[in-house]
Order: C-alpha cells, then structure tokens, then sequence
C-alpha cells in the first residue's frame, strides 16, 4: 500500500489557500483588465461621438465667428501701452 503522509492543520489550511489565493489574484486581475477596457471603450465612443463638425471653406465668417481680428488686439495692446507709460510718468515726476 501507498504511504500516506500526514500534514499538520496549519501546513492543510497553508497548501488550500496557497491555490485558492494564486486563483483570485489571477480572478482578481481579470477582472480589472475587464473593467479598465470597458472604461477605456466607454472614453473612446463619448470622444468620437464629441467630435466637432469640419466647417466648410464655403462660409468663412462662420468660421471665424467670435474671434477679434489681429489689428484690433494690436492696437488695444498698443493703447494700454501708452496709457500705462503715461500714468507712469506722470508719477515719476
């Protein structure tokens, strides 16, 4: 007859949950690998459903609704620069 070998109650309950804990980790990953790519399909199809609509060359002005024109910022920044070195040297002397 086989021999059978007696293991203590600490080194049965070590050798059970040695298995059963190599398998939920692995479970465990699995399952957040799983969520992580739901998550990241879930980002991809809300940004491609957010994607601006291309404007056309046929309306330009649509285009460049709400956008002041390069000359007016200039000379905004060129007023705000004399009005300030003024007030500077109006306190200066």
């Amino acid at each position: 007859m086989a021999e059978i070998t007696k293991l203590s109650v600490n080194q049965a309950l070590n050798k059970l949950r040695g298995t059963d804990v190599s398998q939920s980790r692995a479970a465990r990953e699995d399952e957040a690998l799983h969520e992580e790519m739901e998550r990241l399909r879930t980002m991809k199809r809300r940004l491609q459903s957010n994607k601006p609509v291309a404007l056309t060359d046929d309306d330009p002005q649509e285009a460049n609704a709400g956008r002041i024109p390069k000359r007016i910022t200039v000379a905004i920044l060129l007023a705000v620069g004399l009005a300030i070195s003024i007030l500077a040297w109006g306190v200066l002397s």
